[in-house]
């Protein structure tokens, strides 16, 4: 309401690659740390698409894989519907370091000149692991196809994804489910 006129940028990234980043990144294989992500990995979502639908057609929704993958393309259009001039500059944020964040990517974004498609699957990678595939699995079905598909992505081809990784029954046998691990008080 400060600002009336302003548009809202909402950068959305597949929620399962989110949470393989979250274990990459935060709690390797302290699984019960995931506890301390629960908003971020069970509200977020559907407050995502609540502000996306508050703010109507001031929300820009940008997926991450989409930038990553074609940046040019993306960030000339995203300055098109901002009315503002588009610069490669935008794009090659190599040149313009800032101080490090403690949050987000603090693996490669500061060795990188420009946006790198080559993350964009990594996180199917993690799912080698029977206890990250579980964790992935449990989530994919709480978030829900209907979540899934509103944030733009398809839930049939992501369970079929994880389908075809599915590491059998017996090496799932010693794994905890996301809700058990999300609903624990200890980090052990």
């Amino acid at each position: 309401s400060t600002f009336p006129q302003a548009q809202f940028i909402v950068l959305i990234r597949n929620p399962l690659a989110v949470l393989c980043s979250l274990i990459s990144t935060w709690t390797r294989d302290r699984w019960f740390g995931l506890r301390r992500f629960k908003h971020d990995l069970m509200k977020a979502p559907t407050l995502l698409l609540e502000g996306i639908e508050i703010l109507g057609k001031k929300a820009i929704v940008l997926h991450y894989e989409k930038l990553v993958s074609d940046p040019e393309t993306v960030i000339a259009n995203l300055c098109q519907e901002l009315n503002i001039s588009y610069s490669p500059g935008l794009i090659d944020y190599g040149s313009a370091r800032t101080q490090s964040w403690k949050m987000g990517d603090k693996k490669s974004v500061h060795h990188k000149q420009k946006p790198d498609a080559s993350h964009i699957d990594r996180w199917m990678d993690s799912l080698q692991s029977p206890q990250i595939w579980r964790f992935v699995s449990d989530y994919l079905d709480l978030l829900g196809a209907e979540t899934i598909e509103q944030l733009g992505y398809s839930y049939n081809d992501l369970r079929r994804l994880l389908d075809e990784k599915h590491p059998g029954k017996i090496r799932l046998l010693n794994s905890f489910s996301l809700t058990s691990v999300l609903k624990a008080r200890n980090d052990f």
